[in-house]
């Protein structure tokens, strides 16, 4: 099909832009279409080129064009009424990829719609896209011809300062933005070229009306008018996390450790720091006693942390006589083993030195069959001569979680000592270690 448009453009200067990819140009002076049989075209108003991307050769780039008519336009009843015609600047040399591919659209590639203005009520409808060819054998065949029937079927005008919108390449088929820095070949006075890639490349691109459907080679341009798009590099921002883990031990109120394990009455909670549990004197025997620390733990690691146990001996005094770590109810409690720990009496071998565990913050982080109730024995690394009633034991998982997290797990250290048990001062060091895995 012929081409129908002509036009000459001046040289457009360039601005330096931020995150600014469209520029609307109210009025360009020197610039007209060759028609037959037409007065001079008015200028299209408001109009703008809003692009779904900036980037450099970015394919199936939609465009969505608006303008207010500066003209009014007539319809017909039972016709195609009017065109919109897009005139995409094209390189010299016909390459595809410079400025601009031209795709061979269909009327489903484009969207109109208008404002109130208008004067429709039922709206408009694509007809058929034309002349466009791929770039083809022509390298100037570069405009895209919509027409457009009024939905309302009737012989009412569209007024002057109608709001149109076009929106091209909803479709299969879709625009490709320029390459950046066109060669010498395939560049056109159309378009700028940046002069560093910070600098972006500007493009003009024509809009204009016709009351004719299929052209011609001399249609009658009613308005007609510029937009500038710029094309520019992406900005890349980028930012280095460090790993990051805090680890600390505090002290919950009596009251909060109560409520996540067992109340044993008064007399019978640990002196507690952060650095110690002193159970004090203890003169009932076969009783419970216990103390509660928090362990706070943050890390961004990506797969997670475990706080891993071990205490250097069982709790000894200086002769070396040692308070057993507890078996609990059924006589199964090990160091990788938990269960419940009901009973505190010798006749059941239920006396000895063990902990719980229960998730304050964050879900079911205890390595625990159930929190709060079961329990484990610390274990023990030292020699066979410092820990009852197994040594060489490797530390084992207290709580553990995946994923970046910021946790808290209480454990409650419990004992219960046999009236048998020689009177002394009996000490161990326990020890946690937070492994954070990257």
């Amino acid at each position: 099909m012929s081409k129908f448009i002509r036009k000459h453009r001046s040289q457009l200067g360039r601005a330096s832009l931020v995150f600014v990819v469209l520029v609307g140009v109210l009025a360009l002076n020197g610039f007209a279409f060759l028609f037959i049989g037409g007065a001079d075209a008015l200028q299209l108003t408001s109009r703008s080129d809003t692009l779904e991307t900036s980037d450099h050769a970015v394919t199936d780039v939609i465009h969505t064009f608006v303008f207010d008519t500066a003209s009014a336009i007539t319809t017909a009843v039972g016709a195609d009424d009017f065109s919109i015609v897009i005139n995409f600047p094209t390189g010299t040399g016909g390459a595809p990829t410079d400025p601009y591919a031209m795709p061979n659209f269909a009327a489903g590639d484009v969207a109109i719609t208008g404002d109130a203005g208008c004067g429709n009520v039922a709206g408009f409808s694509v007809v058929a896209v034309t002349e466009s060819s791929n770039d083809g054998a022509d390298g100037n065949n570069d405009e895209v011809v919509i027409e457009i029937t009024d939905d309302d079927n009737d012989a009412v005008n569209i007024p002057i300062g109608c709001t149109f919108t076009i929106v091209l390449g909803l479709g299969a088929t879709a625009m490709d933005n320029p390459v950046d820095n066109p060669d010498a070949t395939h560049t056109t006075t159309a378009c700028t070229d940046g002069a560093t890639a910070a600098d972006a490349d500007v493009c003009s691109i024509a809009i204009s009306t016709t009351e004719d459907i299929d052209g011609g080679a001399s249609p009658t341009i009613l308005d007609t008018g510029d937009v500038l798009v710029a094309h520019i590099s992406d900005v890349t921002v980028s930012v280095t996390v460090e790993e990051n883990l805090t680890f600390a031990i505090s002290v919950p109120a009596e009251a909060a450790c109560e409520a996540s394990f067992a109340d044993y009455g008064a007399g019978r909670y640990a002196t507690v720091a952060s650095s110690s549990v002193d159970f004090g004197n203890v003169s009932t025997f076969e009783a419970f006693f216990n103390g509660c620390q928090d362990l706070e733990i943050t890390t961004n690691a990506l797969n997670g942390y475990a706080v891993t146990t071990q205490s250097d001996t069982s709790l000894q005094e200086a002769g070396g006589t040692e308070i057993d770590s507890g078996i609990c109810d059924n006589g199964t409690c090990t160091a990788t083993v938990d269960d419940t720990w009901a009973d505190p009496t010798v006749a059941t071998g239920d006396t000895g030195f063990a902990y719980s565990c229960d998730s304050v913050q964050g879900a079911g982080l205890c390595n625990l069959g159930t929190e709060s109730t079961d329990y484990k024995r610390f274990p023990c690394i030292g020699a066979a001569a410092d820990c009852s009633p197994t040594n060489s034991e490797t530390p084992q998982t207290v709580f553990s979680a995946a994923g970046p997290s910021d946790h808290i797990a209480r454990v409650e250290y419990k004992i219960s000592i046999s009236p048998t048990q020689p009177a002394s001062v009996y000490t161990t060091q326990v020890t946690y270690v937070a492994t954070p895995v990257f």
